[in-house]
């Protein structure tokens, strides 16, 4: 039985699942301290049954489940699996057979845990018994933990001595004896138990002997008397039968004409249930219609829903292709007038153009003319004409500048115009999406609310949810505790009923006592002159009863009269009856004793610890007179010795000696014992009945609160649903507005932006064309200034050329005036141009505006066309749904019309029925009335049926054929009946059931007899059984404890390099019960025992006895975990070679941090923790160990 796989999941430090294989030999787990090394082994010591959290480093089970760490959450399950091969054969018989063994067990964080055997569920037991013999139970040798050979070294001889029995393979021996010693107790206290019953029935089967016989005769008589009255009976009967046969034949004809009209009843009521069928139907299809007619109505709100939305956003795009044929108006109206405008500038040019070319040529030929007249006048004329040109040019420009201002001027009012309409729309616009906007963020607001309302609804839901399932887990335990307190009240209620109904039939009471408090002949008890027994009137405390019982015996029997005429006549009723004896205390006629009660202070009177009424006192103090109440017998003879035999002494324990000496003790009798105590057990049970009940009704009340709560709270969950689904409408319903609402603001918000691009655009061309008109009136001003300049240069020039103008007037005017025209044409020319490229460029722009507000129209007729196209779909789609929704109210007004006229028809059918109900109610009424006459006789034949029954337990139809005569004489049967009653009656009291009572009594005292036999069988063959196996725990306990002083001298001195050890018990006079001491002698030491030791020579110690153990009897495999930590180098040398011999036989798995004993290993797994607190599985290089091992 070899460990082939180990798998690990959430067990301690194993977060997700591991799975190692080991391989034979041995196999070290390695890895830094903290890693979770000592888990693995710890889980292969769980999964076999470990029950001691100590033993896996744990306060409780439940530390082995993963609780999380960083990152990682609390798991809810450990789950450890071992999976054996079964090579050597080691397996239990039941499983020999399968060549592997899975053992899995399972802890949940609840506290359940499960254990399974190859995937089937089973007991700890099973997984116990397939480890017990095998060196791998409890106190194994085979699996040391992490500082067990510490617990090893400090362990007490008797735990040394469990070490051994286990390898000896003897632990099942001790319990079995155990498990035997037991059941010789529990056979030994069912023996007593049966000696005590069969005492019992010895003494009552005497009795009940005597009373069968009489029964006998007593029976015999009876037997012909009840034939005699069969006889009688028998006739009679046959009499009123033939009476009842006349009245069922004019029963009948009345139940005939009855059962055709039940008949037709049924058939009018199965046709009343099929129409109720039907209408069901109907109402169901009337139910489908309105649904229908719903639903289409819900469709055709929404459809105009829809359409409602396409007409606002037609509504939109009409006012914005409306402004846009205004502004596109307004600048096809600019663009006409600059090209007019254009067309006067060109033809203005032309004119210029002609007017300067014929000026020029009449310039020129002037100039020719005067050439002569020139040269005389040049510096002159050349002055004057420099001045007079450079005033002309002031001019010139300044008449350009003023034109090119004006121009300005009308264009900033024309765009300042544009302006201020596109502002106006944007304000338009603007308002339109903050009244949209505030619109949209109430609706979001509400839709908030209505979220936080469905969370807090849903959460309300969790929390009922959550406490309702509280409310039932705390159900079922007040049902439990219920349950368990009803069933504890009726135990009470049946063991009050059972001793009540004892104390009813004055069950343990003499014959005559009996018969006298049962009687309901005897006269003085009918009056109420016979007031108890002795033992119903007085009360003493629990501890003293048997004291009491013991000291007034009989007498507890007393039955008490008023008189003693009473008394007398119960006595001569007793005698009359022949019913037994009994002793009666007339009350008032009692004659009480004169001897005063000299008890001694010592010893406290009896009747102080008894309680009766004031009635009773004198009574009670009379009989228990001179008793008084001792410890103990010995204390009472020595008080009898000292006041001679004036005086009773009881002890609490029921022993009496009496004034004459004479000792009575040991167990009362049955019929005075337990009178007392029955009757305070009556008392403690009604005391318990009321207590159960209280605590009954308690939970009762509670559990009645829980179910009203649990149905409160399942009430408010379905209300909370309800509110919790018409809150999702709401949400649904706002999330429609608000999708609206957003396509409304997108369309308001692409208007606004197309209205502020306008507006920049336009907010450029005005500023542009205010800078240009600030240059130009900047310009003309400089232009003003240089004129002013100009002109006053010029006059000056004037006067000068006034001297001399007389001689060259004609010629230098006509001259300079042509000459100034032409100049004037050229600069006019030039006006032109520059007014013409201005009109250009403002026609450019003009026409770039018309093409956008070209394109913007014809996505707005594009888009208005498309709503208008899905308007037309929708409303064509509306009309259908009006038509489907007309339908749908056509069908449902028909089915309601049709449902009211089945539910007429229904209602016609009904009073049929009723009329035929009352027909048959007639009918049932003369039926009844003649049965009456029936059951008269019926009654007469039922109530001897039932006397006949009651008294002879025979069915008087079945045999009173047999009893019938031709010449039957009732009167003459009666006197016979009479005279046989009159000798049994003779005969006195008979107990009848004494002849039952004794077969029975004699059967269980035969049975009784038979069971004692068997359990001193049994506790025989139980005393043998445990000699046996005492005997063989011995003998195996010898062997094995030979065997391991023998190894322990042979292994003590490999590890030790000499010297010698030895083990010895305790007490060598009982091998099987003796510790084990371990006795060591190192090299050059005396012999001591471990505790003088050092604490490296203690641990190769332990090692030195666990290695003798484990090689006497050598487990499948061996779990080793840091037990070579406390060794030296030397040391672990000597350990390894020890390791190495153990693997021939075993598989060894150990965690380890020695180097050394690394490089002996097999197979090595290492554990790391990457994660914090998250143990996993990596790979060991196990040939780098073997070298760096051989490099050091």
């Amino acid at each position: 039985m070899k460990i082939k796989q180990v798998s690990i999941h959430g067990f301690k430090s194993f977060l997700e699942r591991l799975e190692i294989n080991f391989p034979t030999g041995i196999s070290g787990v390695v890895g830094p301290n903290g890693c979770g090394k000592s888990n693995v082994v710890d889980a292969i010591r769980w999964c076999m049954g470990e029950q001691s959290p100590k033993q896996l480093r744990g306060r409780k089970m439940e530390d082995v489940i993963f609780s999380g760490a960083g990152s990682s959450k609390p798991l809810g399950m450990a789950e450890v699996s071992l999976l054996f091969e079964n090579g050597t054969g080691d397996f239990p018989p039941a499983l020999a057979h399968n060549p592997e063994l899975s053992v899995t067990r399972r802890l949940y964080r609840s506290g359940e845990s499960e254990y399974l055997l190859n995937n089937v569920p089973c007991r700890l037991k099973d997984i116990q018994e397939i480890f017990m013999d095998t060196g791998l139970g409890n106190k194994t040798s085979s699996i040391i933990g992490q500082g067990q050979i510490g617990n090893i070294i400090e362990q007490r001889p008797e735990e040394t001595r469990i070490m051994l029995e286990e390898a000896a393979g003897i632990t099942k021996y001790r319990k079995k004896v155990a498990v035997s010693q037991k059941k010789i107790e529990l056979t030994e206290t069912n023996l007593q138990r049966v000696g005590d019953i069969l005492s019992e029935i010895e003494k009552q089967i005497r009795s009940l002997k005597r009373q069968a016989a009489k029964a006998n005769r007593y029976k015999t008589l009876s037997d012909k008397i009840q034939d005699l009255e069969l006889a009688f009976f028998g006739n009679t009967y046959e009499k009123l039968m033939a009476d009842v046969g006349r009245k069922i034949h004019s029963t009948e004809t009345l139940v005939d004409e009855k059962n055709g009209l039940a008949a037709t009843l049924s058939r009018h009521e199965a046709k009343i249930v099929h129409m109720n069928l039907d209408l069901e139907e109907k109402e169901e299809g009337l139910s489908a219609c309105r649904k229908v007619h719903f639903d289409c109505r819900d469709r055709v709100q929404k459809k105009e829903a829809d359409i409602q939305s396409l007409e606002g956003e037609l509504k939109t795009l009409s006012e914005l292709a409306s402004r846009l044929e205004t502004e596109q108006g307004d600048v096809r109206t600019n663009i006409v007038t600059l090209e007019k405008k254009k067309d006067h500038l060109k033809g203005e040019m032309l004119r210029l153009q002609r007017e300067s070319a014929d000026l020029e040529e009449e310039a020129q030929l002037e100039a020719e003319r005067l050439k002569t007249r020139k040269r005389l006048f040049n510096e002159i004329r050349e002055n004057f004409e420099k001045a007079r040109h450079s005033m002309s040019a002031g001019e010139t420009h300044a008449v350009g500048l003023n034109h090119e201002t004006g121009y300005l001027n009308k264009a900033l009012e024309q765009a300042s115009d544009s302006r201020s309409r596109l502002e106006n729309e944007l304000a338009e616009t603007t308002g339109r999406s903050e009244s949209i906007l505030k619109t949209s963020e109430r609706k979001t607001r509400v839709r908030e609310a209505l979220m936080e309302k469905l969370q807090e609804l849903e959460n309300n839901i969790n929390e009922t949810g959550t406490k309702t399932s509280e409310l039932e887990s705390i159900k079922k335990r007040v049902e439990a505790e219920a349950k368990k307190a009803e069933s504890e009240l009726n135990g009470c209620r049946s063991r009050i009923a059972s001793l009540e109904g004892l104390m009813e039939n004055f069950e343990g009471y003499k014959a005559g006592v009996r018969t006298i408090m049962r009687a309901k002949d005897f006269t003085p008890g009918n009056q109420g002159r016979v007031l108890g027994i002795l033992a119903d009137v007085i009360e003493v405390e629990p501890r003293y009863e048997r004291a009491l019982e013991a000291a007034l015996a009989d007498k507890l029997q007393y039955v008490i009269t008023v008189t003693k005429d009473d008394a007398a006549a119960a006595v001569g009723y007793l005698k009359e009856k022949s019913r037994g004896i009994g002793s009666f205390v007339p009350l008032e006629d009692f004659i009480y004793s004169t001897k005063e009660d000299k008890t001694d202070s010592k010893f406290l009177p009896l009747r102080n610890f008894v309680t009766t009424s004031k009635e009773f006192e004198p009574l009670i103090n009379d009989i228990l007179n001179n008793t008084v109440l001792v410890d103990d017998v010995p204390t009472a003879l020595t008080a009898l010795g000292k006041h001679g035999g004036t005086r009773c002494f009881v002890t609490p324990e029921g022993d009496v000696v009496d004034q004459r000496g004479v000792i009575t003790g040991g167990r009362l009798s049955h019929a005075s014992r337990g009178l007392l105590a029955r009757k305070r057990e009556i008392i403690d049970l009604k005391n318990a009945v009321a207590t159960h009940k209280r605590n009954f009704e308690d939970l009762r009340f509670q559990l009645e609160d829980l179910l009203a709560e649990i149905e409160e709270n399942q009430r408010a969950v379905l209300q909370l649903t309800d509110e919790k689904w018409s809150c999702r409408d709401d949400i649904s319903d706002v999330d429609k507005i608000l999708f609206r609402l957003g396509q409304e603001l997108d369309q308001s918000e692409k208007l606004s932006r197309k209205i502020q691009d306008d507006l920049k655009h336009n907010e450029i061309d005005q500023r542009n064309q205010q800078e240009k008109l600030n240059k130009l009136q900047s310009a003309l001003h400089e232009s003003r200034e240089k004129q002013a300049r100009e002109a006053a240069y010029f006059h000056e020039k004037e006067r000068e050329l006034k001297e001399a103008e007389a001689e060259f007037e004609d010629t230098r005017e006509k001259a300079s005036k042509l000459r100034e025209d032409c100049r004037l044409r050229k600069e006019s020319q030039r006006g032109v141009a520059r007014e013409m490229d201005m009109v250009d460029n403002y026609l450019d722009d003009s026409l770039e505006r018309l093409e956008a507000i070209l394109k913007d129209t014809e996505h707005g007729q594009h888009r208005r066309q498309a709503c208008e196209a899905e308007g037309v779909g929708l409303k064509e789609s509306l009309k259908s749904l009006y038509e489907e929704l007309r339908q749908a109210e056509e069908r449902m007004g028909r089915s309601e019309l049709d449902y009211r006229s089945r539910k007429e028809a229904i209602r016609d059918e009904e009073h049929r029925v009723s009329e035929l109900k009352g027909q048959i109610d007639r009918l049932t009424e003369e039926i009844n009335s003649s049965k009456m006459v029936q059951s008269e006789i019926r009654f007469r034949i039922d109530s001897l049926l039932e006397r006949v029954r009651e008294n002879f337990g025979v069915n008087m139809r079945e045999i009173y054929e047999q009893f019938l005569k031709d010449d039957f004489d009732e009167q003459a049967a009666k006197e016979e009946i009479e005279n046989q009653k009159a000798v049994r009656n003779n005969m006195g009291e008979v107990n009848l059931t004494a002849i039952r009572e004794y077969e029975a009594l004699k059967e269980r005292r035969d049975f009784i007899l038979g069971q004692r036999q068997d359990l001193l069988n049994s506790i025989e063959s139980l005393n043998a059984a445990i000699k046996k196996i005492n005997r063989t725990s011995l003998e195996k306990f010898n062997k094995t404890f030979l065997a391991v002083d023998q190894k322990l001298k042979e292994i003590f001195p490999i590890l030790f390099s000499g010297g010698t050890a030895g083990l010895r018990l305790t007490d060598e006079r009982k091998p099987l019960e003796s510790g084990i001491l371990v006795e060591v002698q190192p090299p050059g030491k005396r012999l001591s025992h471990m505790g003088l030791l050092s604490g490296g020579e203690k641990a190769l110690v332990a090692m030195a006895l666990i290695f003798a153990i484990y090689m006497i009897k050598p487990s499948p495999f061996c779990l080793l975990d840091e037990v070579d930590a406390p060794l030296d180098e030397a040391n672990i040398d000597r350990f390894n070679d020890l390791l190495n011999k153990i693997k021939r036989d075993s598989q060894i798995i150990m965690v380890t941090h020695s180097r050394k004993t690394m490089a002996i290993t097999d197979c090595l797994f290492g554990i790391t923790m990457e994660n914090k607190g998250v143990s996993k599985l990596v790979a060991v290089d196990i040939q780098r160990m073997q070298g760096q091992f051989a490099a050091n």
